[in-house]
């Protein structure tokens, strides 16, 4: 059975109730679907967390479950793995818990320990650190306008160089016609 097709699996049998049969589904999917596919990323972080997280609410294991994903992660993360990605799924599992708060205080900790790693992380902490009306650590989030802009600019060249690199010849599509 597929990446998606297990997520399906999971979200069928949780509405039907079957809690139990379901969590097991939820965590292979997030553990391993972007193995299988890399584009499932963000449905990982959107739709197999809400509907893990909608089953957290009525099925206690699943939110201990969850709950531990979210500690390996801090835990990984504070240890100064891959912080990008580890970053986004606690993020996304506070979201999908609606305990933005724990972003907020994930992120005043980084900022704490490693400022400049922090602020890398800047953009997917934002919205939880106005959400907790932290405006004084959301100003030491800014970046230096003109280095952001420059930031931007290169982002912009990286991204139109790629997929000028995917775009086909254009004899190629003359031929194709």
């Amino acid at each position: 059975m597929d990446a998606q097709a297990r997520l399906n699996l999971a979200r069928q049998m949780t509405q039907e109730g079957r809690y139990e049969d379901a969590l097991p589904e939820f965590e292979w999917f997030f553990a391993h679907a972007l193995e299988e596919n890399r584009a499932l990323y963000r449905v990982r972080l959107s739709y197999c967390l809400s509907a893990w997280a909608e089953q957290a609410g009525k099925y206690a294991p699943a939110r201990q479950a969850l709950d531990a994903v979210r500690e390996r992660g801090m835990t990984a993360l504070l240890a100064g793995q891959d912080e990008f990605m580890l970053f986004h799924e606690i993020v996304a599992i506070d979201a999908a818990l609606g305990e933005q708060d724990k972003t907020h205080a994930l992120f005043a900790r980084l900022m704490e320990l490693t400022p400049d790693r922090a602020r890398s992380l800047r953009n997917i902490a934002l919205p939880a650190v106005i959400g907790a009306r932290d405006f004084r650590l959301a100003e030491q989030m800014l970046p230096d306008p003109e280095q952001f802009v420059r930031e931007q600019c290169d982002m912009l060249l990286r991204i139109y160089t790629h997929r000028r690199r995917r775009l086909p010849d254009p004899e190629h599509i003359a031929h194709i016609i």
